[in-house]
């Protein structure tokens, strides 16, 4: 082999690796907008929530947050961590139960469902998104390389628990068979798109 039919053969080699590199990409971006577009449509591929609604189960109030006020009709207003005010519960929304302590604590009666809608967010699918970070922050990391190609989180390690406990009780993180034959299709056509 002489040096130019070596020059020729590595230039061949890596003008191949990139564009099998752009496919992969193209493909990971690809799969990340199926993944995407399927969670804010409130749909699963799995889990023992994955075709749950909101829970309506009366819930304490101070799930959110301290109490910061109770009219004189009875209506209870809510500070949240945050120390941002929540809607004011009615009378109707709200029921008190005392422990055995005489402590009183509040409840509202439609469960975190009943909060969604109070605050204006949607209540039917299930589709992770109550303010949108979690869904907004996953950053993807997407590689390519002998072994193929890697589609991962760039995220904190917190971030990353609360998206993988989140998957085991509504799958999303991952392709459907049906995703998955489009991804192979579409790699073969972006590799064939990139050598011409």
């Amino acid at each position: 082999m002489t040096a130019d039919d070596f020059r020729r053969t590595i230039t061949t080699a890596f003008s191949t690796a990139q564009v099998r590199a752009a496919a992969d990409k193209a493909i990971g971006a690809r799969g990340i907008n199926f993944i995407d577009t399927r969670t804010r449509a409130g749909k699963f591929l799995g889990g023992d929530k994955q075709n749950s609604t909101y829970s309506s189960k009366p819930l304490p109030l101070f799930f959110f947050g301290r109490i910061a006020g109770i009219s004189k009709n009875g209506a209870v207003t809510v500070k949240n961590t945050r120390g941002n005010i929540t809607p004011t519960f009615s009378k109707n929304e709200v029921a008190w139960r005392t422990a055995r302590n005489g402590k009183r604590t509040a409840f509202l009666i439609g469960g975190y469902r009943a909060y969604r809608a109070k605050t204006g967010r949607q209540t039917e699918p299930v589709n992770l998104t109550f303010t949108g970070r979690m869904l907004n922050a996953l950053r993807y990391l997407i590689t390519s390389g002998a072994g193929g190609l890697t589609v991962r989180f760039d995220v904190t390690d917190a971030e990353n628990d609360k998206a993988y406990y989140t998957n085991l009780r509504r799958t999303w993180l991952s392709f459907s068979g049906e995703e998955i034959q489009k991804l192979s299709s579409g790699l073969q056509d972006e590799i064939a798109k990139g050598l011409k």
